[in-house]
């Protein structure tokens, strides 16, 4: 009984785990900064998740909608490694074209070979897409 529960649980909440497929480099002013985990999730999201000893800073590209949103990271996101879950599916958040919400040009750059992107702490996270 306490398996056929476990395997049920693990199915209602499959669309809400998302598991590391590659890295991505965030770059700073001429050096690099840090390592970003990428993740995938079931509906072919990724996300760049950038932990540092002082902060989290998490995006979401949505396969469906070529763009990338901001959500709230910390209540929303929770890492445990090689996997990670989300309360939501799909992840919501602000899309960073949003001028009004979002104040500051994330120069989001989509090819069908990478995605590029400046961070709202001003890093500039590099992923070719063969990592994920």
């Amino acid at each position: 009984m306490g398996i056929v529960l476990l395997i049920g649980a693990i199915y209602f909440t499959l669309p809400h785990w998302l598991i590391r497929v590659g890295f991505a480099e965030a770059n700073g002013p001429g050096e690099v900064v840090s390592k970003v985990s990428i993740y995938k999730s079931t509906s072919g999201d990724i996300l760049f998740l950038a932990s540092d000893d002082s902060f989290t800073d998490c995006y979401v590209f949505s396969s469906a909608t070529n763009a990338i949103t901001i959500p709230s990271c910390g209540s929303t996101i929770h890492n445990f490694g090689i996997v990670a879950f989300s309360n939501e599916s799909p992840i919501s958040g602000v899309l960073s074209s949003n001028r009004i919400k979002v104040e500051t040009d994330m120069n989001v750059v989509i090819t069908e070979s990478q995605i590029e992107f400046t961070t709202l702490s001003g890093h500039r996270i590099m992923a070719r897409r063969d990592s994920f």
